[in-house]
């Protein structure tokens, strides 16, 4: 803790006192939400709690050619968990720690920064601490990313770099196309665990077709590899979309998701690594990717027993006025082969008001109703929140 407040320290003392060119491309900025949310999962008991999150971000354009962002996030925790530094239960993370540098075709970040292949992330993406490398070749893009996902293994033993204090690493490559009537992509990612012998591969497809208001969009993934103890990792998945402006007040449109079951003793893979980018039963607009309403983002193993899934997603957007914006998804999924689980249906609406300038209130009801055939609870999940969100 007191290595990042002496960065933090560091990089703003710097902001102000360096020369003034320097200090003419600083910026710094960020967010604050505050949230009360409650949560209703049948059987199980209830919960109810507020939290809140700051994040700040530091930016400096060193000149045409460098660049370099830190962002932290500063007690993002629930209310009551406490906060006095001197009781060490103070919260504070510094999430992006990064330069760029780019040089004629070659954008190059190295440092601890965001990365992901494909239109959603389906196959990797994450926050990570590593280097990102990517060729502009007009109209393809080659994109190059190393990842040090633990060094010395589990244990961090950085001294004995071998057997169970051996590393974790993920390496990646994609290559995209950029066109009027068609872009798309490969991309292939592997993770490698020398701590216990374990390796995780996947190779994704991805397209976007422009027609007319709309956009087809999709991408396909397989993945592949050891689990070190005798068992394969498999899975198959697609998913194709349809989305677009019906007005300029309406827009939305629909998913169709598929994931193949695998075999007995075969372990179901659904990402290399999803940093939660391809949550599709999450609320819209200021509420997405904070207090899911879905407690298992993990739309392509529905059951979470490897038997796949069949689904459907429709979601709507209405700009009901400048200031108030309407959201709504409605979705259906089930396993792809007999389980335990026949399907969920999937319920969401939720809403930003734009109260003042830099000022949002939003809310949002999630309404989850699970249908087993046996004697598992099938009691619906109801998740509530409101929240208050200021960008300064």
């Amino acid at each position: 803790m007191k290595k990042l407040a002496l960065v933090l320290a560091i990089a703003l003392i710097a902001a102000f006192y360096v020369t003034p060119v320097i200090a003419s491309d600083f910026s710094a900025g960020g967010t604050y939400r505050f949230e009360a949310v409650s949560k209703d999962p049948g059987e199980a008991e209830k919960s109810d709690y507020f939290d809140q999150r700051m994040r700040v971000a530091f930016n400096w354009k060193v000149n045409d050619n460098v660049s370099a962002q830190i962002r932290t996030d500063i007690s993002e925790a629930a209310w009551g968990d406490g906060y006095r530094p001197e009781q060490g239960t103070d919260t504070l993370m510094v999430d992006r720690a990064w330069v760029k540098i780019n040089q004629g075709p070659l954008t190059l970040t190295v440092g601890q920064q965001y990365g992901m292949f494909g239109l959603e992330g389906t196959l990797w993406g994450d926050q990570f601490q590593g280097i990102q490398a990517a060729v502009d070749l007009k109209p393809f893009t080659l994109t190059l990313v190393y990842v040090k996902e633990s060094e010395g293994g589990t244990d961090g033993n950085v001294l004995t770099d071998d057997g169970a204090n051996d590393d974790t690493d993920t390496y990646g490559v994609s290559v995209g196309y950029a066109g009027d009537a068609f872009s798309g992509g490969l991309s292939f990612a592997t993770t490698v665990n020398g701590a216990d012998d374990t390796d995780l591969s996947g190779l994704g497809l991805h397209f976007s077709i422009p027609v007319a208001n709309f956009a087809i969009n999709g991408e396909a993934n397989t993945y592949f590899g050891d689990d070190g103890a005798g068992a394969d990792y498999a899975g198959t998945q697609f998913w194709v979309a349809l989305d677009g402006k019906f007005s300029d007040s309406w827009s939305g449109g629909v998913t169709a998701i598929w994931a193949d079951d695998v075999d007995a003793g075969d372990t179901q893979v659904t990402n290399i690594v999803d940093d939660a980018n391809f949550v599709m039963l999450d609320w819209a607009g200021a509420l997405g990717y904070n207090n899911s309403p879905n407690p298992s983002c993990d739309i392509f193993d529905v059951s979470g027993n490897g038997k796949g899934v069949m689904g459907v997603v429709g979601d709507i957007k209405f700009a009901a006025s400048d200031a108030l914006t309407l959201y709504a998804k409605l979705g259906y999924a089930e396993p792809n082969e007999s389980d335990n689980l026949d399907s969920k249906i999937y319920a969401l609406a939720n809403f930003d008001y734009a109260w003042m300038p830099a000022v949002t209130f939003s809310g949002g009801v999630g309404y989850i109703v699970p249908d087993y055939n046996s004697d598992a609870n099938d009691d619906a999940l109801l998740t509530l929140t409101v929240q208050l969100g200021v960008s300064f």
